[in-house]
């Protein structure tokens, strides 16, 4: 995933890389939170949720200099910032 605080980091201070996560071999999660009643009740809505999702990350992955237009225009970080987190 993208991280533009990361990539803003490295541009402005030259900070470098000695160690990511890939290295230490521990998975890296994300977590979505709902209520049990919501999901029980809509099970339907989550699902769909999850295959926009998907969706969105493989369209965003396949068109990198795309996305990192995209978010450079609707976040206000620079372009050289989301080309380098890996947007």
């Amino acid at each position: 995933m993208p991280d533009p605080r990361y990539a803003d980091t490295e541009l402005s201070t030259g900070a470098r890389t000695i160690l990511t996560i890939g290295d230490l071999s521990v998975p890296q999660y994300g977590f979505y939170i709902s209520t049990r009643d919501f999901a029980q009740k809509y099970p339907a809505v989550l699902r769909l949720l999850f295959d926009q999702l998907a969706c969105q990350t493989n369209e965003s992955l396949a068109h990198p200099q795309d996305t990192a237009r995209f978010l450079s225009g609707n976040t206000g970080a620079p372009l050289a910032v989301w080309d380098r987190s890996g947007a």
